[in-house]
């Protein structure tokens, strides 16, 4: 069985290129025939391999995991190149990592040939509510994984794929239920610090409000003295 992966390069400290990094090592220890294609890989960091002059998806101690398919995940871009990848694969299963807007091309692919591959889906998204013109990207998901619980009793009567909920690393947004009080409480949603400017958050609202701050990972709370 072959099994091709989509997601974030495995070599990112990100949500994505972790999971599919946890994933790629999963699967290794099956012995089972995998790949990965993935985005924002550094080929001018990570180069091609010498004897075959593919990318490598390799430990720190030389275990070589895999081979790596870098491609562009701009819309217009993404659909051409992984097609491409997919023909010189020919996965049995694709894998894929992300929320909607991550895989919009794979839908392109899987509508356009229903029987090109299976597709499974880890479902990421963690925020609600989700756009309900996104739903239609399920249609062509044979089984989507989802890894937030919340998530996933939203949706699940909602999407015509099987689903399934299984739970991934620490939940990203939704923690304990907070008690209402007087306090002015701003949240943000954001991938990364690179992406999102954190430091840039804070000086906005410290322009308009005197606040203190408290920042926990992916989660923002800015409180009124």
């Amino acid at each position: 069985m072959k099994i091709l992966t989509v997601s974030a390069s495995p070599y990112l400290l990100t949500n994505l290129g972790r999971i599919n990094s946890s994933i790629l090592q999963f699967l290794k220890l099956k012995n089972l025939d995998i790949q990965t294609a993935c985005w924002h890989l550094n080929t001018n960091f990570y180069l091609p391999s010498e004897i075959d002059g593919k990318f490598k998806y390799e430990l720190e101690n030389s275990n070589i995991i895999c081979d790596l398919y870098p491609f562009n995940n701009n819309p217009q871009k993404a659909a051409p190149e992984l097609y491409n990848i997919v023909k010189e694969v020919n996965p049995d299963i694709l894998l894929s990592i992300g929320d909607c807007s991550d895989i919009g091309f794979i839908y392109a692919l899987k509508s356009m040939d229903p029987n090109m591959f299976k597709w499974v889906n880890i479902t990421t998204i963690d925020a609600l509510p989700i756009n309900e013109n996104l739903i239609n990207i399920f249609d062509y998901i044979d089984h989507s994984i989802f890894i937030n619980e919340e998530i996933y009793q939203n949706l699940f009567n909602k999407i015509p794929c099987e689903s399934s909920y299984l739970s991934f690393g620490p939940n990203p947004i939704f923690g304990p239920k907070r008690i209402p009080n007087n306090e002015f409480n701003v949240i943000t949603n954001a991938k990364n610090s690179q992406i999102s400017n954190l430091a840039g958050i804070l000086k906005a609202f410290k322009d308009f409000i005197n606040i203190n701050s408290e920042t926990k990972t992916s989660k923002l709370y800015l409180n009124t003295k």
